[in-house]
């Protein structure tokens, strides 16, 4: 399956158009090349949604965050969602500003992510402040004037007013049920009393900033970090944080969580290294994005199969029961008479065929239901592996380029090697390196 999948974008060499941060945004260009894409930056709102309609995937990095980039993200993420273009979120940062958690909730709200991916302090943050969003605050109208655009002057008004960061910001343990309680902390450094960090993709964006509450700037937090033994844990709430979002959600760390509502693929992979090259979860972003757009992205949202088959409303069922035909009906009385099997199908109400749906379980009815989880599944697992494809890439790419480095070599050179190791991957070294597993979550038992 891997191997399809990289191929398929060095066959269709899919344009990207990265509104991300400066930091990093010559590495993402190059990343791009080397996998076999076609990276385009533009940031100015005066271009980006043209830009956007001439490309294949879109990526928006709020790393280097600023008013003027908001409207342009905004521009091209809305234009992306009316041509079907797949867009990815980072959300660098997340938690360690108002400013910042407040623009990327605006972005949740106004555009449909195909898929997120940040670190676990990150995400934790931006979980923390959607769920407050829905009960006490909407940033979409918060962030934007009457006439639709961006008052940065009404997104930074005093708390007082209409935003509460303290409330939106509180620990996600009283927000959030399955986001994985903190584990005591000195607040130090991941790994500081060795020297080491355990820290790859994903962990260390660009942009440094101070720390603010339980963010650690742009990196993770030291008690957010995913572990063996809190790993079921951060499986439910990256599960949950995808149900919420609609989103493909790419947790990012030692241990790489990917999921949707109904699949986690858990991929170890990497190398500490990367945690020393600021902007390697950049690179990562760029590239969910361009397995995205070669492979098959679906919308799910915009496709009558996208609800989730175990939420499937009773207007559902009810046209299960009225397309039933006479032979369905009489294979679904199974111990009536044929007559009056007959006389049921033709004289049945509404009414009385939903309850015949609800209440009997048929075959007829099982296999429609079947039928409709297949089709809701095969529309995110495009998506889901497409993501789980960029994700076991980088990971991979990281542990060759390591290989490479002598004695003399440092954070520079590892940065090219990165680069480089990701232009000779090969299809057949992905397909057999892949360091994932893959577990199907059930709602009432949790993950198996």
């Amino acid at each position: 399956m891997w191997k399809e999948l990289l191929e398929n974008v060095r066959m269709c060499a899919p344009r990207i158009h990265c509104i991300t941060n400066y930091v990093s945004m010559n590495d993402c260009a190059n990343i791009l090349l080397a996998c076999g894409a076609s990276p385009i930056m533009a940031m100015d709102e005066a271009e980006t949604a043209q830009i956007t309609a001439a490309c294949d995937g879109l990526t928006i990095n709020i790393g280097t965050l600023s008013r003027t980039v908001i409207p342009a993200m905004l521009s091209s993420g809305r234009r992306a969602n009316e041509l079907g273009i797949p867009v990815v979120l980072d959300p660098v940062g997340a938690g360690a500003s108002e400013f910042r958690t407040s623009s990327a909730l605006l972005l949740l709200q106004e555009i449909r992510f195909t898929a997120i991916r940040g670190n676990a302090s990150e995400l934790r943050a931006l979980a923390a402040a959607l769920r407050d969003a829905d009960e006490q605050y909407a940033p979409s109208a918060a962030l934007q004037d009457a006439d639709g655009q961006y008052a940065p002057s009404v997104a930074l008004r005093d708390a007082d007013e209409q935003y509460a960061p303290s409330v939106a910001l509180q620990d996600a343990d009283e927000l959030c049920t399955h986001i994985p309680a903190r584990p005591e902390s000195d607040g130090g450094d991941v790994c500081a009393a060795s020297g080491q960090s355990d820290l790859k993709a994903g962990e260390n964006n660009a942009c440094g900033m101070a720390r603010a509450g339980h963010s650690s700037g742009v990196d993770v937090g030291a008690s957010d970090r995913v572990t063996e033994e809190n790993l079921d844990q951060w499986i439910a709430f990256v599960k949950d944080f995808s149900k919420r979002t609609k989103a493909v959600v790419a947790l990012t760390g030692a241990i790489d969580i990917v999921a949707d509502a109904h699949s986690a693929y858990i991929i170890r992979s990497g190398h500490p290294m990367m945690s020393r090259v600021t902007g390697t979860g950049c690179q990562l972003s760029v590239l969910m994005a361009a397995f995205l757009a070669a492979n098959g992205f679906k919308d799910s949202r915009d496709n009558a199969a996208s609800g989730s088959a175990d939420d499937m409303r009773a207007d559902t069922v009810a046209k299960c029961a009225e397309g039933m035909r006479a032979d369905a009906v009489v294979k679904c009385a199974e111990g009536m008479r044929a007559d009056a099997a007959m006389g049921c199908a033709e004289g049945m109400r509404a009414d009385a065929a939903m309850e015949c749906a609800e209440g009997m379980r048929t075959d007829a009815a099982m296999e429609y239901a079947d039928d409709m989880r297949d089709a809701a599944l095969s529309g995110h697992s495009k998506n889901l592996q497409a993501v789980a494809a960029a994700v076991c890439a980088m990971g991979l790419c990281g542990k060759n380029a390591q290989k490479r480095l002598t004695a003399l070599d440092g954070n520079a050179t590892y940065r090219n090697y990165l680069i480089d190791a990701v232009y000779y991957l090969t299809p057949d070294d992905l397909e057999l390196e892949a360091n994932c597993a893959i577990r199907q979550i059930d709602e009432a038992a949790g993950c198996k």
